[in-house]
């Protein structure tokens, strides 16, 4: 088995998405544990490409931003939830 996927939760995701995936055996961070709060799209990008996390967030500005300062650097995927 390889190595486990590390989550780094935005301040777009509830604290409890990030509790429920600890209580689950998933290894998750949010902003305020990282000291990361008021930081900015590309810091946060920044900081978790650094600790090997990948970023989860749910805001619906991230992709277009980041598609246009890293567009070669790195990959994302949106996933909508049926409402």
């Amino acid at each position: 088995m390889g190595p486990k996927v590390r989550f780094y939760t935005d301040e777009h995701v509830a604290e409890a998405v990030t509790h429920g995936l600890r209580q689950r055996g998933v290894d998750g961070l949010t902003v305020g544990d990282a000291g990361m709060l008021g930081a900015t799209d590309v810091e946060q990008l920044a900081w978790a490409r650094s600790e090997s996390r990948v970023r989860f967030t749910q805001d619906p500005d991230f992709l277009a931003c980041m598609g246009r300062v890293f567009s070669t650097l790195a990959s994302f995927t949106r996933l909508r939830a049926p409402r």
